[in-house]
């Protein structure tokens, strides 16, 4: 077989060494022990080569502080069900959450069925894999021999049946049932080069591959170039108010998904929630802030969604791209973060220095008051800056939301509302999406393993 001409930063480690390295009961304790009472890299490094090759300490370093940051993060879901999870440092930046891939099986196996074939192409350290383990039989690829023992190691740990192999399926001898569903996560290539090619294998290849399947999911950058992509349906993707991807979907059963041009989910603990529809532009914007500026999840907006939310919200945009809208009351949503106003005006920062120091102590605070800084749409300001730069003025606890409007850059000063739960009734029950843009609801509790 020809070598992939893609070649995954592996932090130099074998799939031998790392059998070497968690057969050795002992350096994997010492680590642990280690790392856990808070040394430094440097330090545990040095404390475990009294002892072990250095090979294999820094295999040990790798797999048990990645694994922490795993179970702790994106597969904290897992726990207690696993302590150690196989991951390295660039896989798991990589990996999807599996909140996310959770959901995605579901979605697929919602569609088509328990019966089929799941082929998981790039499945990296597993945690799509995982996910779809849990609703069918399953193939995991991926280029990478250490990553597909990875994957490997995660799924039997979980008792979930699976192949996993390791191939480049770049190569021609790949050919699906038609039955089968498709997941593919494609590495992104080094180099800052944009569109289907900054992927391997790039998007062409994949869909060669998945061929006429019954469906297939291929992950993709958030930030991907969406008017380069195929005319199906794109779904974006966000756990815990972050957009982690924009889900492509292919395939003969493509409409048992339900789903219009553009969707947007978003995942929170128990609860997940969907829009779907056409993107639309905004039919304008206001200058002036009502008592509430609402925050709209960055799944809508980078969906094109929007302006058919934010109608049935019953509010108006003041950022021209719907990042931002106003309202005279209080709406608990998923989908919007409530900031009360206390006053606006141009950006600039003498003027927010001045209207910071002029407010009010907060008599109530014990500890010293925060400020945070907000921006969407583009400005590309740095935000932790601007909050070391304004945090001295605060007297209270404050939010500085800055945004471009169609008067200009505006600087709002207001207090960030902690909403209660979302009463999903009471928002039906003042519903008035347009019909192409139909709200798929709640799902309670949340995508779980088997």
């Amino acid at each position: 077989m020809v070598a992939s001409v893609y070649q995954p930063q592996d932090s130099g480690l074998t799939p031998e060494l790392l059998r070497d390295v968690t057969d050795n009961r002992a350096i994997m304790a010492a680590a642990d022990e280690a790392i856990a009472s808070g040394l430094s890299e440097l330090q545990v490094l040095t404390h475990l080569r009294r002892q072990w090759p250095a090979s294999l300490a820094r295999a040990a370093w790798i797999l048990l502080q990645t694994s922490r940051r795993a179970l702790a993060e994106k597969f904290k879901i897992l726990q207690p069900r696993v302590s150690l999870f196989y991951a390295l440092p660039e896989a798991l930046e990589q990996a999807t959450p599996l909140a996310a891939a959770l959901h995605k099986a579901a979605v697929v196996a919602a569609a088509v069925g328990p019966n089929a074939l799941a082929v998981d192409i790039g499945c990296g350290i597993g945690g799509d894999a995982i996910a779809l383990a849990g609703k069918f039989p399953l193939l995991a690829v991926d280029v990478s021999p250490v990553r597909s023992w990875m994957a490997h190691r995660n799924l039997q740990a979980l008792s979930l049946p699976h192949l996993v192999v390791q191939a480049d399926v770049v190569q021609p001898i790949w050919r699906l049932p038609r039955s089968a569903v498709v997941h593919a996560d494609p590495a992104r290539r080094t180099g800052g080069r944009r569109g289907h090619q900054q992927y391997f294998p790039d998007l062409e290849h994949i869909m060669a591959v998945a061929g006429n399947g019954a469906l297939a999911g291929i992950k993709l950058s958030p930030a991907a170039d969406f008017a380069s992509l195929p005319a199906a349906p794109l779904e974006l993707i966000a756990v815990d108010e972050q957009v982690v991807e924009a889900t492509l979907w292919l395939g003969r059963d493509c409409d048992a998904l339900q789903l219009g041009k553009r969707t947007a989910t978003l995942i929170c603990d128990d609860i997940k929630w969907r829009l779907t529809g056409t993107p639309a532009a905004l039919a304008g914007t206001t200058g002036e802030l009502d008592r509430f500026i609402f925050e709209t999840a960055g799944a809508v907006t980078r969906a094109g969604l929007a302006p058919n939310f934010l109608t049935a919200a019953g509010l108006i945009p003041v950022s021209r791209d719907g990042c931002y809208a106003t309202g005279p009351q209080l709406i608990e949503h998923p989908a919007l973060r409530a900031f009360e106003v206390i006053t606006t005006g141009p950006f600039d920062e003498t003027r927010l220095r001045r209207t910071l120091a002029s407010l009010p102590n907060d008599t109530h605070l014990t500890s010293k008051p925060t400020l945070e800084v907000k921006t969407r749409g583009g400005l590309g300001l740095d935000t932790d800056a601007w909050q070391r730069r304004l945090a001295p003025y605060a007297k209270q606890n404050l939010a500085v939301i800055i945004y471009p409007s169609q008067q200009g850059v505006v600087a709002a000063i207001t207090r960030r509302v902690t909403a209660g739960r979302w009463n999903r009734d009471r928002w039906n029950n003042t519903l008035s999406l347009r019909p192409d843009s139909p709200e798929l609801g709640l799902v309670s509790p949340a995508d779980t393993i088997r």
